[in-house]
């Protein structure tokens, strides 16, 4: 889904996800470790993560195939 919103591919109002320079998301605050361990920060952790190739990896097969290289067991 990161990778979706990056690019713009989804119906997703993007307007509470805040960017960097170096096209990172800004983890929104948690006020519980409920919040904190829930999807959207967690996965916007795991974006940040990436390297930038694979952030910027034109079509979704591209993204996963380049998760599968650095995630492979």
């Amino acid at each position: 889904m990161p990778h979706n919103i990056h690019n713009k591919q989804d119906n997703v109002d993007y307007s509470h996800l805040t960017t960097t320079q170096n096209n990172k998301f800004l983890i929104p605050h948690s006020k519980t470790k409920h919040h904190l361990n829930s999807f959207f920060p967690r996965a916007i952790r795991l974006w940040n993560e990436l390297p930038a190739e694979i952030k910027d990896a034109p079509t979704v097969p591209a993204f996963a195939s380049g998760l599968n290289k650095i995630y492979a067991l």
